[in-house]
């Protein structure tokens, strides 16, 4: 009997010992409390999903639009609804900065540099022509410039256009100067201009004057300025120079 007794041991040991808590397999691990790696990833992908729904729902800058459609929830003035102003960013969240704020269309804004937004010949990186504008804004007159008549004879900025007298019965007219900047285009007849309404006829050394007074540019058609020269202009116009 007593040789017996240490196999009986060794016996029961081995169901007994072995697994001291008594945990069998792995449904009794899973039940016991323990976690285990499939257990950590659900937990993971638990809380991802979480911060993802959180993210999607805050409202930083408290504008009343969530971050999906707020394109900058850190500032309340800028959402949806914002009122777009010319500061060279995107207000109202619809992809376009500064939109209704180019006025001549030539892709430049006044807060962007346009330092003559009436005209889309004048902006920032422009040719630089000798007309006594600063085309390029770059706050200097006539640096660098081009001229538009290189081998000289301009007397005129091509697209600008002055007073002038009508071929037939003196009326007023207008003329534009033509591309190349060597003459003024035809006169088309215009009503006096109110600033001049009591100039019956252009056929007058009133005419030029009241013109010329009046800060237009206009044909020296009476040789106001004493030159000589009947056909060349007077007033404020952009005269320009190739010499």
């Amino acid at each position: 009997m007593r040789g017996k007794i240490p196999w009986l041991f060794f016996v029961i040991c081995i169901s007994g010992c072995t697994d001291p808590n008594n945990i069998g397999n792995d449904a009794d691990i899973h039940d016991s409390g323990f976690i285990t790696d499939s257990d950590t990833e659900n937990i993971q992908d638990s809380g991802s999903d979480a911060d993802s729904d959180f993210d999607s729902n805050r409202d930083n800058d408290g504008d009343g639009y969530l971050a999906p459609e707020d394109c900058d929830d850190n500032d309340a003035s800028i959402n949806p609804e914002a009122e777009e102003i010319c500061d060279g960013i995107d207000n109202n969240c619809n992809i376009q900065i500064d939109e209704g704020f180019d006025t001549d269309a030539d892709e430049y804004t006044s807060c962007g540099g346009d330092c003559n937004d009436s005209s889309a010949d004048i902006h920032p990186e422009a040719l630089e022509y000798c007309n006594g504008t600063d085309n390029d804004c770059d706050g200097i007159i006539d640096n660098d410039c081009i001229c538009h008549c290189p081998g000289g004879g301009c007397i005129c900025v091509p697209g600008s256009e002055r007073y002038c007298d009508t071929p037939e019965f003196s009326l007023w007219g207008r003329q534009t100067c033509i591309d190349d900047g060597h003459r003024w285009g035809s006169c088309g007849e215009i009503p006096i201009p109110s600033v001049c309404s009591h100039t019956e006829s252009w056929y007058s050394p009133a005419g030029v004057e009241c013109c010329v007074e009046s800060g237009l540019c206009c044909q020296d058609m009476w040789d106001y300025d004493g030159d000589g020269e009947s056909w060349d202009s007077v007033g404020s116009c952009n005269a320009i120079s190739c010499e």
